[in-house]
């Protein structure tokens, strides 16, 4: 039994049992920092990192597609690379076939819709207002034929009209026009009268 004890491991506490642990000195605050990188590294790293940005904006902005087609053009019309219009000249006829392109497009032809529809609108609005001044002249010229005909309903001869407008006197019929003396007995229906009245010149309906 006291055998057994002398071979048995020694009795640690439990929280010192890593004798390793309990022998490795403190860390220093200059072994604690990350290890110095060479500055030309850090230039080094810093030019890949912007090269592979650049790289990827070109893939994002479709970039490189269009001097893949650029080159394609090129060889298939065996141009030469040194032609100062060369870029200009494709990039003038180039149409891109990208999701920015689509919906370019898309509001392009939206635009062109709205314009149509504008356009419709315009017209019908045209339209209204024609055919209200159309239904404000008659109204006034009903009224101005409500005020002529002794009746106000019946068709009256022309040259009743000449006398309402210009009077009856004797000196007045006198300078009764030709036109309206040898018509003097025909009948003017309202209809009519309202028809030729609407369209007078503003300065002669005033």
């Amino acid at each position: 039994q006291v055998r057994a004890h002398h071979c048995a491991p020694p009795i640690v506490p439990v929280g010192l049992r890593n004798p390793a642990a309990m022998a490795a000195p403190p860390m220093s605050d200059a072994d604690r920092l990350p290890p110095m990188i060479p500055a030309h590294e850090v230039k080094e790293q810093k030019r890949l990192d912007d090269l592979r940005a650049f790289r990827q904006f070109l893939v994002d902005t479709r970039s490189v597609k269009c001097l893949m087609k650029l080159f394609q053009h090129t060889a298939q019309h065996e141009m030469r690379l040194d032609n100062p219009t060369l870029v200009k000249d494709f990039l003038a006829n180039y149409q891109d076939d990208g999701p920015e392109a689509r919906e370019k497009a898309r509001l392009l032809a939206e635009r062109e819709q709205l314009r149509a529809r504008r356009a419709e609108l315009e017209e019908e609005a045209a339209r209204l207002e024609a055919r209200q001044e159309e239904i404000r002249r008659v109204a006034a010229a009903r009224e101005l034929w409500q005020a002529l005909a002794p009746d106000g309903g019946a068709g009256m001869t022309v040259g009743g009209l000449f006398a309402r407008l210009c009077g009856a006197r004797k000196e007045v019929a006198l300078l009764r026009p030709r036109s309206v003396a040898e018509a003097a007995d025909a009948v003017i229906e309202p209809d009519a009268f309202c028809a030729w009245a609407a369209w007078l010149p503003d300065e002669l309906r005033a």
